[in-house]
């Protein structure tokens, strides 16, 4: 903090150029104290920061944030008739400072006189640095002086005092020391001869061409570095990107198709003996009641597909409108069906198949699919690792990466746009490159709309545009991971569209044909002969038994030959019910394999539809991170700014040792020096900065909403990517608004960092040529700098003026510079540079300002007071 201390008068020259310099941004803030207004307990100030003035006072500032270093510096006018401020006042205000000062605290009196100043009865104070500001102006150290003289004007004072006064106190922009900070006043009455020189230029135009040139990807993306050399580009792209894109699906395969159910070979068993045996017995029963058909009918629908009956009447009665879209490709109203009639229609079967299953069946993580889908994207771009499973190309013994942003993921810029007439009758008003399902549906739309007599032109004119544009971005990576992910779309569709037939098929019985039935009548009939015979037999046998007409045809006889005729007659119709239903043993075990393969049908669709569900699902995510990540690689580092204008350095009221200039731009250099930093500054993952930026950003550009993004920007992925979504929201503002600045200008703080530093030479080659206000054309950085550049050793001995120097003290080394004090900070890739040249500290009495009767007699003063000399500063 620098308090400057002025009576009233032509000192608030100073002051107002002070003000007008931080208006223009050349001075740091600054707080002025007008000794006529101190009072013994208050010390009013005025505050100067940017150019506006604020009203405060010394205690208030020193109560404020802590400063390192407080400056007090008193402007002492010794010119015409201007009183200096008291020594009351100075030291009333520099023990007020020092008590609230917990730092450092530097004592300055700054006295500016010209050669023919009246004579003053006292000029310096003890236990303070007393520098005179010498009365000249000059371009640079060593080209020659103007010695200033005249009236003791605040105009004429001002611009000179100002320069030299904001040197001594740390006042100019970038430059915080000073030349005697840390620094004990002399002993005594001691003063000294000061000047200083200040150059200030400005590059924006330069740094912003230069950045410009070094952040765009417009000429295509930089070849990074590695550590064996520089990384090579692809020229095989088709190859390059899909092998990643089947690296991506080799590692996430579970999430394109899911388990299936398949029947045991041993599931459907042959009839056995017992089996058989009841089933004849069923067939005798039901011949003997005249019903052979009804017992056929019974057997049959025993083994019937009651499951596919089931199953079917489940699907087709609880979403007939799914059923449609998934079996025949049509919405309810009639008109062809997209993908995302298909999402839709999967998921309500997904969730009808699936009631009753355990939740945990039904998710499935996609986040992690997106972070890889992602992570191929930028691999492809800078080579780095940044998903594990899907390693960078590799050329040789080289890293490859892809030329063009596109190839690695298509932009806003790349979309295509439907025409207004035609978006209404195709759905869509403009097509991803990724978007390959999308762009089918359009191009079967308009084959429709070409009906239309008034849209056949244009509907065939898009059609085209479509095939030629799917065909330029066809070898991109988005458009190799989406075809895959298409095939296994449309792949699952088929398998679930073909269960559906097949679990219709199985629901219904066909009904029993005439020649079947006749052959179960005719071996009815023949079993009731047979069964008729055995009981003729039996009662014969017993009546002839029982009369005796028989001689030796005993009882047992009769039971002998009653066995051996229902033997024969069981054997008989044994032999005519197996031989004669060998067809039905057939058709019976047909049957149940069929029931079998239904239940596994039921299965495996209740799996496929899960699978077709979770596919539409991952098309949609991949749909709006293709969006993203093309909007992040077409502007990594944001927009590109247009061009700034240098700020037009002030070219009045300056002298001669204070001078600013504008850079000029040069081509030329400019297009060097962007292909040199290039190849230094992009290395192997370089964009992981940029991408990791925005996605800290998106939870702060969506809004309040977004907090739980902020928190966790990885939330993201996991969103489901609805219209209304955050992740879609944000997807949106991407391509409308672009990627912000933030990345862009860390990577370009590092590289003016490496410009002042190991690039120290490259910086300078940018800035050779300035401009100066007022001055006819462009000079060389050198004439505009004016020696105030060189080192002590080339810049040789120098000298104040000694008009102010009493006769012997010319005659001395008193005008001799002892010191140069030289700061330079860079501004951007402008600069700040200051001198400062201090003479040997002398005795106030060597002036010539000085009255006669001082002669080397001090003064007396209240710093002279014991104990003011001990102070510490």
């Amino acid at each position: 903090m620098t308090i400057l201390v002025a009576p009233p008068g032509v000192m608030n020259g100073v002051r107002d150029v002070l003000t007008d310099w931080s208006a223009n941004n050349m001075c740091h803030p600054f707080v002025w104290v007008d000794a006529a207004g101190v009072q013994p307990n208050h010390v009013p100030a005025i505050g100067v920061f940017d150019g506006r003035v604020h009203g405060t006072s010394v205690q208030q500032v020193l109560s404020g944030r802590g400063h390192e270093r407080v400056r007090v510096c008193v402007l002492v006018p010794a010119v015409g008739e201007a009183e200096p401020v008291s020594a009351q006042i100075e030291q009333q205000v520099s023990q007020l400072v020092i008590a609230n000062s917990q730092t450092r605290v530097e004592l300055l009196r700054c006295i500016v006189t010209r050669p023919d100043a009246p004579p003053r009865s006292e000029i310096a104070h003890e236990g303070w640095h007393n520098v005179i500001v010498s009365p000249e102006d000059s371009r640079g150290p060593g080209l020659g002086r103007t010695v200033l003289t005249g009236e003791a004007d605040a105009v004429d004072l001002a611009p000179y005092a100002a320069n030299v006064l904001a040197a001594l106190t740390g006042l100019w922009k970038n430059i915080p020391d000073a030349p005697l900070d840390d620094e004990n006043p002399p002993p005594g009455r001691t003063v000294r001869l000061a000047r200083a020189f200040y150059r200030s230029h400005s590059a924006a135009g330069v740094a912003d061409a230069v950045r410009a040139g070094v952040l765009s990807t417009d000429s295509g993306l930089p070849l990074p570095r590695q550590t064996t050399g520089q990384a090579v580009h692809a020229e095989d792209v088709q190859l390059a990107t899909s092998s990643m894109a089947n690296a991506l699906w080799t590692k996430h395969r579970s999430v394109l198709r899911g388990p299936r159910a398949s029947l045991p070979p041993d599931k459907a068993e042959e009839i056995g003996g017992g089996k058989a045996l009841k089933m004849m017995m069923g067939f005798l029963w039901n011949s003997i009641k005249g019903s052979p058909a009804r017992w056929y009918s019974g057997a049959v629908h025993a083994v019937s597909s009651a499951t596919a009956a089931v199953t079917h009447d489940m699907v087709f009665g609880a979403a007939p409108s799914s059923y449609k879209v998934v079996v025949g490709g049509v919405r309810a109203d009639g008109n062809p069906a997209g993908w995302e009639d298909l999402a839709v229609a999967s998921g309500e079967m997904s969730d009808l198949l699936n009631q009753g299953q355990p939740r945990q069946e039904q998710q499935h993580d996609l986040s992690l699919v997106m972070k890889d889908y992602v992570g191929g994207a930028l691999t492809l771009a800078d080579g780095g690792d940044h998903a594990s499973g899907l390693p960078p190309i590799q050329i040789g013994a080289d890293r490859g990466v892809l030329r063009n942003a596109s190839d690695c993921a298509p932009g806003p810029q790349d979309a295509l746009q439907i025409p207004p007439h035609l978006a209404d009758q195709v759905g869509y008003n403009r097509l991803h490159p990724s978007d390959i399902l999308g762009a089918q549906t359009v191009r079967g739309r308009l084959q429709q709309a070409g009906r239309n007599e008034h849209l056949a032109v244009e509907a065939d004119r898009v059609g085209q545009d479509i095939g030629t544009w799917q065909q330029r971005f066809g070898a991109s990576y988005p458009a190799q991971v989406g075809s895959i992910l298409v095939r296994q779309i449309q792949a699952t569709a088929g398998e679930v569209r073909g269960l559906l037939q097949s679990i219709q098929q199985a629901a219904h019985v066909p009904d029993l044909s005439g020649e079947i039935q006749a052959r179960q009548r005719t071996l009815a009939m023949l079993i009731r002969v047979i069964l008729a015979f055995l009981i003729v037999f039996v009662v014969a046998d017993i009546v002839v038994v029982a009369n005796k007409w028989i001689d030796g045809f005993t009882p047992s006889i009769g039971l002998w030959w009653g066995l051996g005729v229902f033997v024969v007659c069981a054997v008989a119709i044994g032999l005519l019910f197996f031989v004669g239903q060998r067809e039905l043993f057939g058709e019976l075990h047909r049957r149940q394999i069929a029931t079998d393969q239904a239940e596994v049908n039921r299965e495996n669709l209740r799996n496929a539809s899960n699978d077709l569900s979770r596919l539409t699902e991952v098309y949609r995510h991949y749909l709006v991170w293709s969006r993203i990540v093309g909007a992040a690689l077409h502007r990594p580092f944001g927009e590109q700014a247009a061009s700034r204008a240098d700020q037009t350095p002030i070219a009045e009221g300056l002298p001669m040792a204070a001078r600013m200039g504008v850079a000029e731009v040069q081509p030329e250099t400019v297009s060097r020096a962007v292909v040199t930093i290039r190849r230094d500054l992009y290395r192997i993952g370089w964009l992981s900065l940029p991408w990791e930026q925005m996605l800290a950003e998106a939870g702060e550009r969506i809004g309040p909403e977004g907090y739980e993004i902020t928190e966790n920007p990885d939330r993201l992925f996991g969103q489901r990517p609805r219209p209304d979504a955050l992740v879609s929201r944000w997807a949106d503002m991407l391509e409308a608004e672009g990627s912000r600045t933030a990345a862009g200008d860390k990577v370009w703080q590092y590289v003016v960092q490496i410009l002042d530093g190991s690039h120290a030479e490259l910086k300078r080659a940018l800035v050779t040529q300035v401009r100066v206000p007022g001055a006819d054309g462009e000079q060389p950085m050198a004439d505009f700098l004016a020696n105030v550049d060189l080192p002590d050793d080339q810049l040789g001995p120098q000298s104040f003026d000694g008009s102010v120097l009493g006769v012997s003290a010319r005659m001395g080394s008193v005008a001799r510079v002892s010191r140069n004090w030289r700061r330079t900070a860079p501004d951007g890739l402008g600069q700040v540079s200051v001198l400062a040249q201090l003479g040997e500290g002398f005795p106030e009495y060597e002036l010539g300002v000085l009255s006669s009767d001082n002669g080397a007699e001090a003064t007396s003063s209240p710093m002279n007071e014991p104990g003011a000399a001990e102070w510490t500063f």
